[in-house]
């Protein structure tokens, strides 16, 4: 399942570079068009921005999808899930302090990643 979860976000990653690719080439023949005086300056601008709206767009979904990904070899097996989730049973029924519980935590989570843009904040959880 995690294999396959994998390659269909490869080619997700594929297909969008591609778009961004083309997206590329198309603004740089738009500043063509417009240096050889084919396009007016108006045209050329709403084009442009346009286009520089779409590679932007395009960027940050890489972006994000590239920040979730984590390499196939590192997914861990089942056996090892059942033994993180003992583990962390085990641990935080005996917790009895907060630091008890943070290190019982420590058994699922590898990390935790705070994004913070203004008054929006993203985590994202990145389990062991």
């Amino acid at each position: 399942m995690h294999g396959s979860r994998f390659n269909d976000t490869q080619v997700i990653i594929e297909v969008k570079e591609q778009e961004l690719k083309k997206q590329k080439r198309a603004l740089d023949k738009l500043h063509e068009s417009y240096e050889e005086d084919m396009i007016t300056k108006q045209v050329f601008l709403e084009r442009k921005a346009i286009r520089s709206r779409q590679i932007q767009k395009l960027e940050e979904e890489l972006r994000d999808i590239r920040k979730v990904v984590v390499d196939e070899r590192n997914y861990p097996t089942v056996e090892q899930i059942y033994e993180r989730m003992g583990q962390f049973r085990e641990l935080w029924g005996a917790s009895m302090t907060s630091e008890e519980k943070n290190r019982a935590l420590k058994k699922l989570v590898e990390r935790t990643v705070y994004d913070r843009e203004g008054d929006r904040v993203e985590l994202t959880i990145c389990y062991k």
